[in-house]
């Protein structure tokens, strides 16, 4: 039995689903659900080769069909309230779907974030992957995020407008702005911060 690259532990999903009978053994090194999905481990050397097809958790990387089948798998047999919200971005991305769905997610569904604490924890502080591009109209992943987070800022300044003058808060009450007004979700979230301009 050939034992697993520690440092590569539960980076892809299990082809044998979570009745893996080595998972059960517990010498199985690959992932039985959406949550355990790890990054390669890259303090020590990098492994950039293994970002072309065998990371399965979503950070904005392209990814070959076959990573996008065993998620699909995946994503089908999980109860709705244990779906990862990387996940959820994937499905989001790659189906097309309305630029406002989930917003409690954060515009960027924490994939910004996400991204620089794996950045952070690389040996090489570096994005180690090239960025998903969809097949069927070419537009990147964060082209969709920025359109998103447009369409999400428009939709809470029109929650705004509509609560009228009781969204202001009482008079010798200090304003705290996003914090807990009623687009507190838009900033915060799970995002790591505000709506920001940003490159990538």
């Amino acid at each position: 039995m050939v034992t697993p690259n520690p440092d590569l532990w539960r980076c892809e999903l299990c082809r044998h689903g979570p009745t893996c009978g080595m998972r059960k053994e517990g010498t199985c090194g690959y992932a039985h659900s959406l949550a355990e999905v790890l990054p390669p481990l890259e303090t020590q050397q990098s492994y950039k080769g293994v970002w072309r097809d065998g990371v399965d958790r979503f950070y904005g990387q392209s990814m070959q069909q076959a990573q996008l089948n065993r998620i699909k798998e995946y994503w089908n047999i999980t109860p709705e309230c244990e779906k990862p919200v990387w996940a959820r971005c994937l499905r989001w991305y790659l189906t097309d779907q309305d630029l406002c769905l989930h917003p409690e997610c954060g515009w960027d569904f924490g994939i910004w974030q996400d991204l620089d604490t794996m950045k952070r924890a690389r040996k090489q502080y570096e994005v180690p992957f090239e960025w998903a591009r969809r097949q069927t109209d070419g537009i990147g992943i964060w082209e969709r995020l920025q359109e998103r987070r447009d369409a999400l800022k428009a939709m809470a300044a029109q929650r705004i407008r509509d609560a009228g003058p009781s969204a202001a808060p009482p008079q010798g009450i200090r304003d705290v702005g996003c914090q807990t007004g009623p687009i507190a979700w838009l900033d915060g979230g799970l995002s790591g911060g505000p709506i920001v301009e940003f490159s990538v």
